[in-house]
């Protein structure tokens, strides 16, 4: 299954920081059995394409990884619970763990 971490911040996160937080959670993915598919931040440029509605106004890290069986995504949950992994970075809400389904 491929789960996604939503983090809504702040503040924009400098892209740095974002490889940084990025590089940890890839770490804590390998460990419960996923691997990292990749990390989004929010862009912050106007939305040019005003058919697609966008939350223009919020900025957002996604971490991305595939998860092959149930036990590794519980795993997984309980390393995101430590939020030793976010220090530095001031969240607006607790961070949402949701499973992609393809449409």
């Amino acid at each position: 299954m491929i789960v996604a971490l939503v983090l809504l911040l702040e503040a924009p996160i400098e892209d740095q920081a974002a490889v940084c937080v990025g590089a940890e959670f890839a770490t804590g993915f390998e460990e419960t059995g996923g691997v990292s598919l990749g990390t989004l931040i929010s862009d912050p440029l106007p939305n040019n394409f005003p058919l697609l509605p966008m939350r223009e106004h919020d900025s957002a890290l996604v971490l991305l990884a595939r998860v092959h069986r149930l036990p590794s995504r519980r795993r997984l949950v309980a390393a995101i619970a430590d939020r030793e992994a976010l220090a530095g970075v001031a969240l607006r809400e607790p961070p949402a763990l949701l499973r992609l389904a393809p449409a």
